[in-house]
């Protein structure tokens, strides 16, 4: 029997449908009407079963579209989507560079780089500008999404060119870039993922679709029966979002969508949001903030360190931390290796602290909703060389 059984869809073949069809006709007209295939009603049957086998293939296919072990592209998307997951979408690799030229000269967002095998970056989250030793440091993305890698020190092709930029160079390996998630990385994911759009994963990948301008989606949760220590209640979701210039209204509806009936929300910042019954109702999140960090770095160097290397140093710390995530701790060894292509370095020590403390050489602690930021490089990031 084809069609919707309580075995599954059984679709109906074209040599099936050829047999129905053939039978149909002799029961009309007769044993001994003529069927054969260059015949006329022969060539009609042939048609028509052809196109009646389009149709069980589309019934078959939107049948496979509700089962995601046969489900495939946009199908499986929107099965993840119902769990409360997105595809993951392909992206880029990013590089810090060091560019040198006239000190002031601006290197405005998307002016293009190349490294040594063609790929083309371009210059993102902000400008760069040249300081006062002649070199000012940033971040280029591939035009290319997916892994696209590029070593140490080879991005270094200006391709459009700006007055008194002379040189770019790569200070490190590319952070690699992923592809987009394929069906099998999707598949698997959803096995493997909690179920239901109210769980935190759930309510994260929800925020982060309706929230587009949201640069940060992430949250905890208090799962117990009491306050947790840091002051979440009971059975609670805490989301953290950045930028604070999001509009609060927007936020709000978003979180009473995505949140599940009889979970708590916390945060530092409330708004309201009205129910399908005209009732309202306070959802609170929290903004991420920024941690000002200064450091000092003592170097012993020898003779092949440039004139400007105090400068080089500076630059190349600043552009570490800014490039740190949400949450992610400031350590010295890593600030450290941050600023090991500057030649002639002997030795170094590194001393950090959260403004105003002293530093000192222990890490700084980053919150979960906290993101490590220089506020005044040039009096903030103290480096002081001498010759070894």
């Amino acid at each position: 029997m084809a069609g919707l059984t309580d075995q599954g869809f059984v679709t109906k073949r074209l040599a099936d449908l050829l047999t129905d069809l053939q039978t149909a006709a002799r029961g009309k007209w007769g044993d001994g009407v003529n069927l054969d295939a260059d015949g006329e009603l022969g060539m009609m049957i042939g048609l028509v079963a052809d196109a009646l086998s389009t149709v069980w293939g589309a019934l078959q296919a939107l049948y496979d579209a509700f089962n995601p072990a046969n489900a495939q592209g946009t199908a499986l998307g929107n099965l993840a989507d119902l769990r409360g997951l997105i595809r993951q979408p392909a992206t880029h690799s990013t590089a810090p560079v060091l560019c040198t030229g006239t000190v002031g000269v601006v290197i405005q967002v998307d002016k293009l780089v190349a490294d040594d095998q063609g790929n083309q970056w371009r210059v993102v989250n902000d400008a760069i500008t040249i300081g006062g030793g002649g070199t000012g440091t940033g971040t280029v993305q591939c035009t290319e999404s997916g892994s696209i890698e590029a070593l140490d020190g080879t991005i270094d092709a200006i391709v459009t060119p700006v007055s008194g930029w002379t040189a770019v160079e790569s200070t490190a390996d590319a952070e690699p870039g992923d592809d987009v998630e394929t069906d099998a990385e999707l598949l698997e994911r959803m096995r493997t993922a909690k179920q239901g759009t109210t769980t935190l994963d759930g309510i994260i990948t929800k925020l982060a679709k309706l929230l587009t301008e949201a640069t940060h989606v992430d949250g905890v949760e208090n799962a117990t029966d009491t306050v947790d220590g840091d002051g979440r209640p009971a059975h609670s979701v805490e989301i953290v979002l950045a930028p604070d210039t999001l509009d609060t209204d927007d936020v709000a509806a978003a979180l009473w969508v995505c949140k599940g009936a009889g979970t708590n929300t916390h945060g530092t910042t409330s708004d309201t949001a009205t129910d399908v019954k005209g009732r309202t109702h306070t959802l609170s999140w929290t903004w991420v903030s920024e941690i000002k960090i200064k450091a000092e770095i003592t170097l012993e160097v020898d003779a092949d360190y440039p004139a400007d290397g105090d400068d080089q140093v500076a630059d190349l710390v600043v552009a570490f931390i800014e490039a740190l995530d949400v949450g992610e701790d400031v350590t010295p060894y890593e600030v450290g290796a941050a600023f090991g292509t500057v030649p002639g370095i002997v030795t170094a020590v590194v001393e950090l602290a959260e403004k105003p403390a002293a530093v000192s050489a222990a890490p700084v602690t980053v919150a979960y909703d906290q993101k490590p930021t220089v506020e005044t490089p040039a009096s903030d990031i103290v480096v002081n060389s001498s010759v070894y």
